[in-house]
């Protein structure tokens, strides 16, 4: 059932990342008049997500420079920003989506562009708040006050998240161990020759790595003296 008032809209857009800014503004360039709304689970309007671990880790930019449209086109344009909330339920018949409030909100278009979300450490320990899931704003800006004060860091990972994230982190000060299965970064995605180059990457940014990956059956060590970043 439609939550009384709530009108339909010619367009809705799931997911506030750079596919679904550009969904609402192609839409925009189409239609002049028809009002737009993207639905985010993330509390804050679309942002570019590389810099979180390159120049914005660093501290070569700032949190104004992160946002991919300014505040003013959305309201100049008809496109409706509802932020920190999940969509939890999708009537393609009925053209309707129930939202984590208890509403619905119906549609004429429907765009899903909800990206992918980064998986947590399937080890004991792997849910400790204190391990940063490199994932969103606010991971970021947790994982920048780390770089604030230089310590041991360990990172998880060494996707293009978890190799970026360790050279700054290293570039900051901090003393970094980086934990992957793998004999050299992006070995099964980018081959021995372009994996070695990264390691040398790495290694001249004073990155220590540490081999064997994470299982599932390891067991847990408390390092007070360390933060864990995990790249998912």
């Amino acid at each position: 059932m439609t939550t009384p008032g709530r009108r339909s809209a010619p367009l809705v857009v799931i997911g506030s990342g750079p596919g679904g800014l550009a969904a609402a503004q192609s839409f925009r360039e189409h239609d002049a008049t028809s009002p737009g709304l993207l639905i985010s689970a993330d509390p804050d309007p679309p942002y570019a997500r590389p810099p979180l671990t390159k120049d914005y880790l660093t501290g070569e930019s700032e949190r104004s420079e992160l946002w991919l449209a300014e505040e003013k086109w959305f309201a100049d344009h008809a496109v409706s920003l509802r932020l920190g909330t999940e969509v939890v339920a999708l009537d393609r018949a009925a053209r309707l989506i129930r939202l984590d409030d208890g509403t619905t909100q119906p549609y004429d278009r429907l765009v899903l562009a909800t990206g992918s979300r980064a998986q947590p450490l399937p080890v004991p320990g792997g849910d400790d708040p204190e391990l940063i899931l490199v994932r969103d704003l606010a991971s970021g800006e947790r994982l920048r006050e780390l770089a604030a004060t230089p310590r041991r860091v360990v990172v998880i990972g060494s996707g293009f998240i978890g190799c970026e994230a360790a050279a700054s982190l290293a570039v900051r000060g901090a003393d970094v161990v980086l934990v992957t299965g793998e004999d050299v970064p992006h070995l099964s995605r980018l081959g021995a020759d372009v994996g070695k180059r990264l390691a040398g990457w790495l290694r001249d940014a004073g990155v220590h790595r540490a081999g064997g990956g994470f299982r599932p059956e390891a067991r847990q060590r408390r390092c007070p003296d360390r933060r864990v970043v995990a790249d998912g």
